[in-house]
């Protein structure tokens, strides 16, 4: 089975959907991943599928696992888990929802900058610490990601085309 189309956006949490959105269900067995689309689809609003509140996930099932061989089959490598759901209030209906991958690729690092933090100041090491910081001891300064020296207010945040007054590390 081949495998998703690779694209150049990174892999981005979803945003969740306004109530008022709608998606396109196609009708009749199609596989997402491969190269058959459905000839025919309808539109629904989104929460008449699924709400999104109300409903509490009773089984989740790895692929390959009993209850998930025809997605599996359907999705092949793509698929990452198989949720069932339940909605609260009424009971009696239930929600079958998948997780698949739809794009892959390296993890972009942001870029480490060298901070000077005072040997006294026991809190903001703390802080840094928890943040990502990390003590290079051969050049006698803390390493951490630019947001987070931003955030503990240790660099100022620079504009774009003005020099950063952070040195890179």
């Amino acid at each position: 089975m081949a495998s998703p189309p690779r694209t150049k956006r990174p892999l981005t949490r979803p945003r969740r959907p306004a109530a008022d959105s709608w998606a396109l269900i196609p009708l009749g067995a199609s596989n997402p991943v491969g190269d058959d689309a459905a000839t025919e689809a309808v539109l629904m609003p989104l929460a008449a599928i699924c709400p999104a509140e109300g409903t509490e996930v009773v089984k989740r099932l790895k692929p390959g696992q009993p209850g998930t061989l025809s997605l599996h089959r359907r999705y092949g490598p793509a698929l990452v888990c198989v949720r069932y759901r339940k909605d609260v209030a009424t009971g009696n209906t239930r929600f079958t929802t998948v997780e698949l991958v739809i794009d892959q690729g390296p993890q972009r690092r942001q870029p480490l900058i060298r901070v000077d933090i005072r040997f006294d100041d026991i809190e903001t090491r703390r802080q840094a610490i928890a943040l990502g910081a990390e003590w290079d001891a051969d050049e006698k300064t803390w390493r951490m990601p630019r947001r987070a020296a931003i955030q503990l207010g240790l660099v100022r945040q620079g504009k774009r085309g003005r020099k950063n007054p952070a040195e890179p590390a």
